[in-house]
């Protein structure tokens, strides 16, 4: 019986002490999207980190599953980093995306479109194009 207690006691605290493995995907995709429609901003991180899943239109991908006219999630970890006005509604966007978190936190996703099967990223860098419609 001590055997066994032992044994147990041995293999619990190897379970309790050992570290996981960390899944980190280092593959990063280069989009092109317009967003389809402006989500309201999460709470600001602090405490709680939150994270923004809003849809975009791609129109061009370096990803081959990804073809231009999908319709993809992409997700912004503590938008309001980004500013107030930042996400506009058919604003295209330059994006570096992952299709993983690798935070070592999770994040509160806002997400109104839990429930439609659509292909998700997390935004790793974000900008868009200026237009300048001053005449010379």
């Amino acid at each position: 019986m001590k055997i066994f207690i032992l044994l147990l006691s041995l293999f619990l605290s190897s379970r309790i002490f050992s570290q996981e493995k960390v899944v980190s995907d280092t593959s990063l995709y280069i989009f092109k999207a317009k967003l389809i429609k402006v989500e309201p901003l999460p709470p600001h991180c602090g405490i709680f980190a939150f994270a923004l899943a809003q849809k975009f239109e791609i129109i061009e991908s370096n990803f081959s599953p990804v073809k231009p006219r999908f319709i993809v999630l992409l997700i912004q970890p503590c938008p309001e980093f980004l500013g107030k006005n930042f996400f506009l509604k058919n604003r295209v966007y330059y994006l570096q995306v992952s299709q993983v978190n690798n935070a070592p936190f999770s994040y509160i996703i806002m997400n109104s479109y839990k429930t439609e099967k659509l292909l998700s990223f997390w935004i790793r860098d974000i900008k868009f194009e200026v237009q300048n419609n001053s005449k010379p």
